[in-house]
Parts: C-alpha cells; structure tokens; sequence
C-alpha cells in the first residue's frame, strides 16, 4: 500500500501529484492543483535530492547541473512559488529538508528560511 493510500484509509484528505520539480511550469501546476483541492496551502516541506558518489576525475559538467537543479533549483521554485501563494493567507510555515551529501547513513539535517510573516520577504 503506497503512503498516498494509507493517509486516504486512516480519512486524511491528501492529493498525489507528480512533477519535475526543475521545470517551473510543472511546479507551478503542483502549487496550482493543491490550491484548488484544498482552498490554501499551509505547509511546504522542500525533501527532492539527488547524489551519486563517484570519484572527483569521473564527475562530468553534466553530472554537476543535474545535480543543481535537483538540490537546488528545485527547492527554490518549490519555495518561491509556494512562497507567493501563501504569503497570501494568515498562517503559514516553510520548512526545507534535505540529505547530507555523502552521509550513506541516511541522517537529515534541516534549514529554515528567513521568510517572515510580515514586512519584506527573502531568501
């Protein structure tokens, strides 16, 4: 049973959608279908990564933007754009989590933006 099915048999409301989280469009559709299921979004949890070890001589230009946009550029869309929609409503919380680069452990460590309820908004 997937995660999406367990929340929907314990009565959770919940959408399963997929997207390319370094394609803007695509993340602005995800922001967009969770906008109109549930009315608002309140929580933002950043977890898309990518790393596959290899040796420094063997690490390609290619291998480095793929990796960009899947750690990087795919937080910030996610945050951005999420970040509009709610900056919108009264409560909110953006949290971003993600793995530790070579920690084969599976151990997290965690950030938190400077976003701030009022007054100006950054990164």
């Amino acid at each position: 049973m997937t995660r999406f099915a367990l929340l929907q048999a314990k009565g959770i409301q919940a959408i399963a959608v997929q997207a390319d989280l370094t394609d803007e469009s695509a993340v602005r559709s995800l922001i967009q279908s969770t906008l109109e299921k549930f009315g608002r979004l309140d929580v933002v949890v950043n977890c898309a990564a990518d790393w596959k070890s290899k040796p420094l001589e063997e690490v390609t230009a290619q291998d480095v933007r793929h990796y960009f946009e899947v750690n990087c550029l795919s937080t910030f869309l996610c945050s951005q754009l999420a970040g509009l929609a709610m900056v919108q409503q009264k409560k909110w919380r953006m949290h971003h989590h993600h793995w530790r680069l070579g920690d084969e452990s599976g151990r997290t460590s965690t950030t938190l933006p400077t976003f701030r309820r009022k007054g100006r908004y950054r990164l």
